[in-house]
């Protein structure tokens, strides 16, 4: 198949400058404004609270693997924002291999929490099938002139982003420039699923920290690890301070200890709470260290390395107790494209392209990238 590139200049100057990291991720911000915006559904939300920290607190049990199809939106300005799809495949992998504990760096868990690290049984998988049945990469890509202001706008194609896929039946993650809340520093945010089916529901990146190659290179990615796990209602390792029970403060997960504040270091001397083995539930008998592995942290620069096994439970009870009980289904599954075994060999090719920059003058070189979905082109022009 021949794939013709038609080529317009644009001539706009971007600026990026992310702040310093004094709150890189907004979903306190974001899920507390969403509060106060909707009374009615704060409500609702601690209904379903309450039964997601029951069942999270009873032994987990054996199952299949969850696969959750994702579907990722690309907010760009014809930029080096408009990410390459081998920086999303890379981000999903850096994702699923910190979910199912087979990331590299696993070996480096300290010996008191070793026996806590969990394999949450959980897979993303990109979407094969959009919500009409048309075939898909699970990537999409929307001309977005908010992209370096990006707030949930983005969720909404009236003001240039575009609206999410069924949340019910998608995973959407909204890749963009930079991340303008009123907090500073945010480079991701999430919304929680007990808040119901709402098409607020995924997390907006920063995309230079999406995954670890193209404009995230040298990051480790698991930025996207920590905001999927805010999806999967997990909270910060240092919610409520050192709290108290850790059944009923802090994040609710008796394997992480309680945190006074968020760190940014990766120092294994740090120990910030001294009333680990609060609560008749918590698996410490002692005073340990802050668990500066825990992806649920703040704790940068290469030192995340796991969940819990309280963690997972807690997700699972989450799946369980939402909406995401439909998402992981057998049936969605098959209507998404993402259960094994599928052909899909029916699918057209669907030519597709971004480009180096935007801003040319005369004798410049800019390269293009092909992005085409379902296959390879024979030729371009």
């Amino acid at each position: 198949m021949r794939l013709t590139l038609l080529i317009s200049a644009s001539f706009f100057c971007l600026k990026s400058v992310v702040s310093a990291q004094e709150q890189p991720c907004g979903t306190d911000w974001i899920n507390s404004k969403f509060a106060i915006q909707n009374p009615d559904k704060a409500v609702i939300r601690q209904q379903v609270l309450q039964l997601i920290n029951e069942e999270a607190m009873h032994a987990g049990v054996q199952r299949n693997t969850y696969v959750i199809p994702v579907v990722v939106h690309v907010l760009h300005k014809g930029g080096p924002e408009n990410i390459s799809n081998a920086q999303i495949e890379d981000a999903i992998q850096v994702l699923n291999e910190d979910l199912r504990k087979i990331n590299p760096d696993t070996g480096n868990t300290r010996s008191v929490f070793k026996p806590h690290a969990a394999d949450f049984n959980i897979e993303f998988r990109l979407a094969k099938k959009d919500p009409e049945g048309n075939c898909t990469n699970g990537i999409t890509r929307t001309f977005c002139p908010i992209s370096y202001e990006a707030d949930d706008r983005v969720k909404d194609n009236f003001e240039g982003g575009i609206d999410a896929w069924p949340v019910d039946r998608y995973f959407n993650i909204w890749v963009v420039g930079r991340i303008q809340l009123e907090t500073s520093g945010v480079i991701g945010y999430a919304y929680f699923p007990s808040w119901g089916m709402s098409g607020n529901y995924g997390v907006v990146m920063d995309n230079k920290y999406m995954g670890t190659i193209g404009t995230a290179q040298g990051r480790d990615g698991r930025t996207l690890t920590h905001e999927v796990g805010h999806c999967l209602e997990l909270y910060h390792t240092f919610q409520s301070s050192c709290g108290g029970n850790c059944a009923n403060s802090g994040d609710y997960v008796c394997d992480t200890p309680p945190t006074a504040e968020a760190t940014y270091s990766c120092s294994f001397l740090l120990n910030s709470c001294s009333n680990d083995a609060s609560g008749s539930a918590s698996v410490f008998s002692s005073d340990v260290p802050d668990q500066v592995e825990n992806y649920m942290s703040y704790n940068q620069n290469f030192c995340q390395n796991m969940f819990t096994k309280g963690q997972k439970q807690r997700s699972d009870a989450s799946i369980s107790n939402t909406f995401l009980a439909q998402v992981v289904s057998a049936s969605n599954l098959i209507n998404t494209g993402v259960a094994d075994g599928l052909n899909l060999s029916a699918c057209s090719l669907s030519p597709d392209f971004s480009w180096s920059k935007s801003q040319l003058c005369p004798g410049d070189s800019v390269l293009f990238f092909d992005m085409t979905q379902n296959g390879t082109p024979d030729s371009v022009s």
